[in-house]
């Protein structure tokens, strides 16, 4: 197999154990996602967390809600926290994302 062949396998098993537990999980992510909609904060943050930069997010989404950086750096610590929201660092930034597992909910 090829580097490129094992690592799509990887993926596509990847993909399998997330559906599989957003099956298990499905009630719980369910009623995590609803919260999650009732906060404006965190309603803007996880329309923003989109492949953006962290200091992106953090900066649309103080704009948008009216509230401080530090309010929504720390409202992004605590749904890093929760799973909702997944980091990536590439170089000096961090690439901010929706957890795969709350993808189309």
């Amino acid at each position: 197999m090829t580097e490129k062949q094992v690592l799509d396998d990887i993926s596509n098993k990847l993909d399998i154990i997330i559906n599989i537990l957003r099956l298990v999980y499905y009630e719980t992510l369910l009623k995590t996602k609803e919260l999650a909609d009732t906060d404006l904060v965190t309603r803007e943050i996880v329309s923003h967390a989109k492949g953006k930069t962290y200091g992106e997010v953090v900066s649309a989404v103080a704009q948008a809600t009216n509230v401080s950086e530090m309010t929504v750096k720390r409202r992004i610590a605590e749904l890093r926290f929760q799973g909702l929201i997944v980091g990536q660092r590439i170089g000096k930034e961090v690439i901010v994302t929706i957890s795969p597992a709350l993808e189309g909910l």
